[in-house]
């Protein structure tokens, strides 16, 4: 009989994935596609039909790579927060507006300033910033209200691609949770429409499902080489997705993902009596939760570093983990008393604090030091960032299970696991949202009994790091210093908050 394969799509900011993996998580094919994202200022577009179009590609791209015959379910992830406006036939309103987007600060701003936020999260249990929808609805509201008049449905990306693919209007809970679900009951909250102020614009929010369920559409079967009515998955967003990939889903286990943003998330099987206000609470499932501190960037800060101060002789005559391990061994922990804090977003920081006005910054500089110090205080200043997310997160862990381009380097998972004081943890799969959607397609196949059964089979660890004590003790005493810079930053950056840094 022929083994069953499941293909599994991964629609990300700025690349668009899809891979063919068997029943223990195997790839067996993959593809994918960049897209440009638009950026002007503050604002982050993506034109959501060239989305889809390229969806439709690198799907069609991955199956011309393996029996196709084969394939029993198609599984769907994708970026999660942010506004897909279509209307009554489906057709976008204009351009998708991304969870990096950052129109709508001075709301933001306003809403923290006047007590809004602080009664949101008494609601939601989550943070109010720029990117989320919320914020871009009473946005357009106040600036582009034709266009919400013109739309039928607010969705998220995932939902975008799911109704393309069938022709049905969903969402899941771990989509609509931030920001419009009250998080004990998971039902949408007019208290908090009423508290933004787009309680009439509520007909634009779609059904909810604990996993979107459909069937494939029979022109796309047939464009694809599929069997029609092949069923389709989505759910839950790529986060979420990811942290499933890696297995994070069990008692005590934290779940980072370091890649554009830095995902740093626990499973609640309870939310805590009086929370400590901060990053966002995702309703899964009755009595199942997640707690996430999203940092707004992770490996664009090394990104930049490698383009600014790096040498780009040296860089294109070495590979990129090369380099990094020739950081590690010609520098110390404590990168020489630098301290780099990671805030390059155009939007600030959403966790595990809300800063629409902090900005990156390098602390300690003197004559001696070199660029490699520089390099790695930027490495050590994301790994401060993911301390500060888990601290926030207020509950007990034992481990790290860390995916996502940053796990790629062993001195990074290192120094990880040094400034937390907590094991690391790295896999063979480098699409742990991918692979997260396929291990839930795998379930709705009745693969296997349940997600624990089916991450058991499909998931493999690769490597671990353990702390060292003596790093650790170095580190926690530089964290000290890292926390009490940015808060006395806190008025300059308002003070600075001017056009100029647009």
């Amino acid at each position: 009989m022929c083994e069953d394969l499941i293909l599994t799509i991964d629609v990300g900011t700025s690349v668009v994935k899809a891979l063919i993996v068997n029943g223990n998580g195997h790839t067996i094919a993959r593809a994918a596609e960049s897209m440009n994202v638009e950026y002007c200022g503050l604002q982050a577009e993506l034109d959501m039909e060239t989305v889809w179009k390229t969806v439709a590609r690198v799907m069609r791209s991955c199956l011309n790579r393996a029996p196709k015959e084969q394939v029993a379910a198609v599984g769907l992830t994708a970026q999660g927060d942010g506004c897909w406006l279509i209307d009554a036939e489906g057709r976008p309103t204009g351009p998708a507006i991304l969870w990096n987007d950052g129109r709508a600060n001075q709301l933001v701003q306003q809403w923290e300033s006047d007590g809004t936020a602080a009664r949101f999260f008494t609601l939601n249990h989550s943070m109010l910033f720029p990117g989320s929808q919320g914020a871009i609805l009473k946005w357009l509201d106040l600036h582009d209200p034709d266009r919400l008049h013109r739309s039928r449905w607010a969705l998220y990306c995932k939902d975008w691609v799911f109704y393309r693919l069938t022709g049905m209007v969903q969402t899941d809970f771990t989509d609509a949770s931030h920001p419009f679900l009250n998080i004990r009951t998971g039902q949408y909250s007019t208290d908090i429409l009423d508290l933004l102020g787009i309680s009439s614009h509520s007909r634009l929010l779609p059904p909810i499902a604990t996993v979107e369920e459909g069937r494939l559409r029979s022109d796309l079967a047939g464009f694809l080489g599929l069997r029609p009515s092949l069923p389709v998955i989505a759910g839950p967003f790529d986060v979420v997705a990811a942290l499933i990939g890696i297995g994070a889903n069990r008692p005590r286990v934290g779940g980072t993902v370091l890649g554009t943003t830095v995902v740093n998330a626990l499973f609640l099987d309870s939310l805590p009596e009086n929370p400590v206000p901060g990053g966002m609470t995702l309703y899964v499932a009755p009595n199942r939760w997640l707690k996430v501190m999203a940092v707004m960037l992770g490996t664009p800060n090394l990104d930049w570093a490698l383009q600014n101060l790096a040498c780009k002789r040296e860089m294109d005559s070495t590979s990129l983990s090369h380099y990094l391990d020739s950081i590690g061994e010609t520098t110390r922990p404590g990168a020489g008393g630098i301290i780099y804090h990671p805030y390059l977003s155009p939007s600030g920081e959403r966790a595990p604090f809300v800063k629409p006005t902090a900005r990156a910054q390098f602390y300690g500089l003197s004559v001696s030091h070199r660029t490699e110090d520089l390099i790695r205080a930027v490495l050590e200043g994301v790994a401060y960032s993911i301390r500060d997310a888990y601290e926030g997160i207020a509950q007990d862990y034992s481990a790290i299970h860390l995916t996502g381009g940053g796990a790629q380097s062993s001195l990074w998972c290192q120094i990880i696991a040094d400034v937390t004081g907590r094991e690391v943890v790295t896999f063979a799969s480098e699409e742990a949202g991918a692979l997260g959607a396929a291990i839930n397609a795998a379930v709705k196949l009745n693969m296997y009994r349940d997600v624990r059964a089916a991450a058991a089979a499909m998931i493999h660890e690769k490597v671990r790091y353990s702390p060292s004590p003596a790093h650790h003790t170095l580190y926690s005493e530089r964290f000290k210093i890292y926390r009490e810079i940015y808060r006395r930053m806190w008025n300059i950056w308002d003070l600075d908050a001017t056009e100029f840094r647009v």
